[in-house]
């Protein structure tokens, strides 16, 4: 069963809502996350085990 544009609530129609629930963004972030993830790991694993401690 398909819904119309009409048949939802205002709030969802929202465009700032539209832009938090796309699956673009979620992409973008999830990337952002990866990458910083990485740079975070390569940066620590230049320190020795006595900083470690």
């Amino acid at each position: 069963m398909a819904t119309s544009s009409s048949a939802r609530p205002d709030w969802q129609r929202n465009p700032v809502f539209r832009f938090f629930a796309s699956l673009k963004l979620a992409v973008v972030l999830l990337a952002v996350l990866i990458v910083g993830a990485i740079a975070g790991t390569i940066y620590e694993s230049s320190f020795d085990a006595k900083v470690a401690r």
